[in-house]
């Protein structure tokens, strides 16, 4: 199995604060940390605690050429309507090289998105080509968002046997998509047809569907077998605001239902499961 987080500068409070739940909990794995710009994994290195606790690999380039070969509509939303675009020199809309690439999206590297901006989609549909690549090299893949926090380790719960076994997600209990995975947490197993499946949700949909919605539709279309974990040991963030009394059922936490960092964060405290010593405002 291969954990995975995406990150760009911006998330960086939650990408250093996740790491430390899973330090503070045991959690002995060392997750891979996909960094969407230049600031990410040096950023990472100058925190002492979390020294040899992640791989921090550059990713930006490698989903800029994926992009731009499967969902070009994309590449020129994201250079057209980018935040960028206000902040920068460069005028064209393609995809060049490194230092072009390192110009172009440096706003997007520093910021905080929330739900709903081209750049926010354009950073959480990265998770799609993700579980693509590491399906591709042979190994089961664990994908999750940064606003999330560990107080128990995960795995006893993706021991499914059977088809259902194969794709295991959150249950983000919404009436939003056709069903109701979270594509902030999911594990996939490695099998020939879920390469099949995550290829086809990364071509077949509209360039402009989100991942959760390209999730859903196609597991949905395709009646793919599929696992939702139960909601109060996995709970999203609509979960723990209307039902959550005793916090120590929690396995795992997400922060959603939410696009303020602020409200992430209370989110996280509220649970036990803020670690940092400043608050992401200070």
């Amino acid at each position: 199995m291969i954990h995975t987080f995406v990150s760009n500068s911006g998330h960086l409070p939650f990408l250093h604060n996740v790491l430390l739940s899973m330090i503070r909990n045991q959690i002995k794995w060392k997750p891979l940390v996909l960094a969407m710009g230049e600031g990410v994994c040096p950023m990472l290195a100058n925190i002492i605690e979390l020294r040899d606790r992640y791989l921090c690999v550059p990713y930006l380039d490698r989903h800029l050429e994926q992009l731009e070969r499967d969902e070009p509509k994309s590449v020129t939303q994201i250079l057209v309507e980018g935040d960028f675009r206000k902040q920068s020199n460069v005028s064209d809309t393609t995809i060049l090289g490194k230092d072009e690439n390192a110009t172009k999206f440096h706003t997007i590297d520093n910021r905080f998105y929330g739900w709903g901006s081209v750049e926010h989609k354009f950073l959480i549909n990265v998770k799609l080509y993700t579980l693509r690549d590491i399906l591709t090299c042979g190994a089961d893949a664990f994908i999750t968002d940064t606003d999330i926090g560990f107080r128990k380790d995960p795995r006893p719960y993706f021991n499914i046997p059977g088809q259902r076994g194969d794709i295991i997600a959150q249950n983000d209990t919404t009436t939003q998509y056709v069903l109701s995975l979270n594509s902030g947490f999911m594990y996939w197993r490695n099998t020939p047809q879920n390469l099949k499946l995550i290829d086809d949700i990364i071509n077949v949909p509209p360039f402009w569907h989100v991942d959760q919605a390209r999730v859903n539709r196609m597991l949905y279309d395709r009646k793919s077998p599929h696992t939702l974990l139960d909601a109060f040991k996995f709970p999203n963030g609509a979960m723990l605001n209307r039902f959550f009394k005793d916090l120590n059922e929690i396995v795992v936490l997400h922060a959603n239902w939410n696009s303020k960092r602020i409200e992430k964060e209370e989110m996280l405290q509220r649970a036990g499961l803020w670690f940092l010593n400043e608050t992401i405002l200070s």
